[in-house]
C-alpha cells in the first residue's frame, strides 16, 4: 500500500491552486474605483457647488446693494453716520447677508461689504464643507442738475455697460451702442433733437455738432423737441467724422410723445459716449458709441436736496 500513488490529493492541490483569489487584481480594482469616485466628486462639486456658489454670490450682491441704498437714504433725510450704518446692515441682513460692514466715507456716500457663509453639497467630501460669498456696494446722493454742451441727438434710456477703453477709438471687446438710428424712435423722427423748437437744416445741424455749447443747459425732466428727417448730407457726415474717436455727451430719454415735427422726448439723464463709428449712407443709417459714464456735473451734499431734485444711485 505504501507504493500506491494517490492522485486525488495531488488533484485537490492543483484545484486549490486554481481557485486562489487574485489578490493583486482586486487591489488594482480598489485603486481604480477610488480614483474614479474622486474624479466624480470633483466634477459634482464643480457643477453643483459651483453653480450654487454663483447664485449665492448674486444674492449677497443684492444684499450689499440693498444695504448701501438703505444707508444712504438715512443720510439723505438727515440721519447720522451711525444711523446710516445701522440701517445699511439691517437691510443687508434681511437679504441673507450673515456679516456686514458699513462705512460712511463722506456725508453723501455709504459703502457696504457683505458676506454669506453657506454649506456645500459635494465639496464637503473634498474638505470644503462651507464656502463664503462676498460683495461690496457703494451708493450716494447726487443732485440732478442741468447739463450742457450736448450733441443734438438723443438715445433711449437703458442699462449701458461701462467698459474701460484701451484703444483711442474704442476697445474691440467693449459693447457699442447705437446712439442714433434711422429705424427707431417716433414715426418720422430718427433721434435728432433741436434746442429751440426750430428744426435744423443739414448745415445748422452740422454746426450744432461742431459747437455743442449751442445746446444750452437742460434739466432732467425737461421735454426737448425732436428734429424730423434723416439729415444725412455731406456736412453732417463730415461733422460726425470730425468727432469720431472723441467723447460726446447726449441726453437720454425715457418717454416720448408725438411724431414727426411734433415729436418730443423727456430727458431722463445725460450719458457720455466715445464715438466709435457711423454709417449715414444706405439703409439702415446709424451712429455708434462706447458708453463711458453717466454725466452728473456737480455733486452736492444731501442738505441741498431739501430744495432741489436729487437721486440715490449705486455707483459701483
Amino acid at each position: 500500500m505504501t507504493g500506491v500513488k494517490t492522485r486525488g490529493s495531488s488533484g485537490a492541490d492543483s484545484f486549490s491552486r486554481r481557485v486562489q483569489p487574485a489578490t493583486g487584481e482586486q487591489g488594482q480594482s480598489v485603486v481604480v474605483m477610488a480614483v474614479s469616485m474622486t474624479v466624480i466628486m470633483v466634477m459634482l462639486a464643480l457643477i453643483i457647488d459651483g453653480g450654487y456658489a454663483f447664485s449665492q454670490r448674486r444674492q449677497v450682491q443684492n444684499a450689499a446693494d440693498a444695504g448701501a441704498l438703505a444707508g444712504v437714504r438715512v443720510l439723505w433725510v438727515g440721519g447720522s453716520a451711525t444711523q446710516a450704518q445701522a440701517a445699511a446692515c439691517d437691510y443687508a441682513g434681511r437679504n441673507q447677508a450673515t456679516t456686514c460692514l458699513a462705512e460712511v466715507p463722506n456725508v453723501n456716500t455709504v459703502l457696504v461689504t457683505a458676506s454669506h457663509r453657506f454649506n456645500t453639497f459635494f465639496a464637503g467630501a473634498l474638505g470644503y464643507r462651507q464656502l463664503t460669498a462676498q460683495a461690496t456696494a457703494t451708493a450716494n446722493v447726487r443732485t440732478l442738475i442741468p447739463d450742457g454742451n450736448l450733441w443734438p441727438m438723443i438715445v433711449k434710456t437703458q442699462e449701458f455697460q461701462t467698459c474701460r477703453a484701451t484703444d483711442p477709438c474704442g476697445s474691440p471687446n467693449c459693447p457699442k451702442y447705437r446712439i442714433w438710428d434711422s429705424e427707431r424712435d417716433a414715426s418720422g423722427n430718427a433721434g435728432w433733437v433741436d434746442w429751440n423748437g426750430q428744426p435744423f437744416d443739414a448745415r445748422s445741424l452740422a454746426e450744432a455738432m461742431r459747437n455743442p455749447s449751442l445746446s444750452g443747459r437742460w434739466n432732467i425732466g425737461d421735454w426737448v423737441w425732436g428734429d424730423p428727417g434723416l439729415k444725412d448730407s455731406y456736412d453732417v457726415r463730415q461733422a460726425i467724422e470730425d468727432q469720431r474717436c472723441k467723447h460726446v455727451t447726449v441726453p437720454v430719454w425715457d418717454q416720448i410723445t408725438g411724431e414727426g415735427a411734433n415729436t418730443r422726448y423727456r430727458i431722463a439723464g445725460f450719458a457720455e459716449f466715445l464715438l466709435t463709428d457711423y454709417k449715414l449712407t444706405g439703409v439702415p443709417k446709424w451712429v455708434t458709441g462706447q458708453f463711458v459714464r453717466w454725466t452728473e456735473p456737480g455733486v452736492s451734499l444731501p442738505a441741498a436736496c431739501t430744495t432741489g431734485l436729487c437721486a440715490i444711485r449705486l455707483s459701483n
